[in-house]
């Protein structure tokens, strides 16, 4: 897959996805929260880094973060088990972060 590909079409096309990392208790290894990881057709960074220059990366981080609440509905193993969001420190800039569309 090359960089060159619009990100957005990627956001568009449904090429996203969201895969979930147990956090654990050390001492017991019961997991006690999740981390949601984007994925997508090129290694996080490197797509984080596409959607970057291509001036998309709001909407990189919304489309995983969306995918990954939308998942919660269907992945809730535990009521007290916590998801970790992640984002870029640039979404918050210029935008209104927590609008919802």
């Amino acid at each position: 897959m090359e960089e060159t590909t619009e990100v957005a079409e990627w956001i568009q096309g449904g090429r996203l996805s969201v895969a979930f990392q147990p956090i654990v208790q050390l001492s017991t290894g019961i997991p006690y929260a999740y981390e949601a990881l984007g994925r997508g057709p090129l290694p996080p960074s490197r797509l984080v880094e596409a959607a970057r220059q291509q001036q998309v990366l709001a909407r990189l981080g919304e489309t995983w973060r969306g995918l990954a609440v939308s998942y919660l509905g269907q992945f809730h193993p535990r009521d007290d088990l916590s998801v970790f969001l992640n984002l870029d420190p640039a979404e918050l800039v210029g935008q209104p972060f927590f609008a919802l569309h």
